[in-house]
């Protein structure tokens, strides 16, 4: 339900006189920015989980199980799920379309509502699970040329102790081993078959972030503020 209306309002903030019905009225505008808070406020106490979590492993105390009794809350907790950078993408369309020439909507953002903050909470974390997926790619792309250079020193081998054996005639898509085509569980092992939809909402979420960030930075003060903020502009 969510997903839907925030795809819808994002359709319609592209005409002048849905975006004046929405600017004529702030507590429309606050619902549309608590959605970002939302969503910020819930990755940084994943985010603090974590760090606690991993600061706990570390101490070598007895109490083991009373730490995990006090976390089941924060264990339950899942995110991003799958509509959070969807609802995340959309919802930053509409704001960014709200302050595109809205100087008052920028103050209501950025300022009154301390938007900035979360706005750049979120694009680094979409940065960073960007930069790890693409490290991911990198990696199968490396065992995928792997793959390749063995196959053919396979066939090398073979064609060399079968002469009747042409190497036109070897299908990568044959299991050597049984006889068999692969199927496509054994392929998507392999790296062949790598699912993208991660890669493009998090890439769509990352335009539409920066898009607001940069029209609330038309503001002076918000982009003194944004500017000062220094390590939420930072890529690990």
């Amino acid at each position: 339900m969510i997903v839907n209306i925030a795809r819808v309002l994002a359709k319609l903030s592209l005409y002048d006189t849905f975006r004046s019905q929405i600017s004529s009225h702030r507590r429309y505008i606050e619902s549309l920015v608590n959605v970002i808070h939302y969503e910020a406020n819930t990755c940084r106490k994943i985010m603090n989980a974590s760090d606690q979590q991993a600061n706990e492993d570390e101490d070598d105390s007895d109490n083991d199980e009373d730490n995990n009794d006090g976390n089941d809350e924060e264990e339950d907790m899942t995110w991003p799920a799958w509509h959070t950078w969807p609802v995340i993408s959309r919802i930053s369309f509409t704001l960014g379309n709200l302050t595109t020439t809205n100087e008052a909507n920028r103050t209501i953002i950025g300022t009154d509502m301390e938007g900035t903050g979360s706005i750049l909470l979120l694009l680094q974390v979409c940065a960073n699970s960007l930069s790890r997926i693409n490290q991911q790619k990198q990696q199968l792309q490396q065992q995928k040329t792997l793959s390749v250079f063995q196959f053919a020193s396979s066939a090398s081998s073979t064609a060399a102790s079968h002469p009747y054996v042409s190497l036109d005639e070897e299908d990568p898509g044959m299991n050597a081993e049984s006889g068999k085509r692969r199927s496509s569980e054994d392929n998507e092992d392999m790296g062949y078959d790598i699912d993208q939809t991660a890669e493009i909402e998090l890439r769509d979420a990352i335009i539409k972030l920066v898009r607001l960030l940069a029209n609330l930075s038309i503001d002076s003060v918000v982009g003194m503020a944004v500017g000062s903020k220094y390590d939420n502009l930072q890529v690990s």
